[in-house]
């Protein structure tokens, strides 16, 4: 059974994205957001030296836990943003 968490940006902190599961790579794309306002499937790869495939599973698992959300664009232009409540 997936658990699944609404975040506020504020909230956002390595301490509790640690709380709800995140993986190393994961807490890494989120910092990365953070600073960059989006990112790509493309860029977590290569911010973590990563296969698209760990990549996608990556991302989707935090689509799932509402940290991240796509903003429109499908396939290898999809563009993801941090979930914000009522988006």
């Amino acid at each position: 059974m997936v658990k699944i968490v609404s975040v506020f940006k504020n909230n956002l902190t390595e301490e509790n994205l640690k709380k709800i599961g995140l993986n190393k790579r994961q807490l890494n794309a989120v910092k990365y957001v953070q600073n960059h306002t989006q990112i790509t499937n493309h860029e977590y790869q290569k911010i973590n030296d990563v296969s698209k495939a760990t990549a996608t599973r990556d991302i989707q698992d935090l689509i799932v836990k509402e940290i991240l959300k796509n903003i429109g664009t499908k396939g290898s232009s999809a563009i993801y943003k941090l979930f914000s409540v009522g988006s």
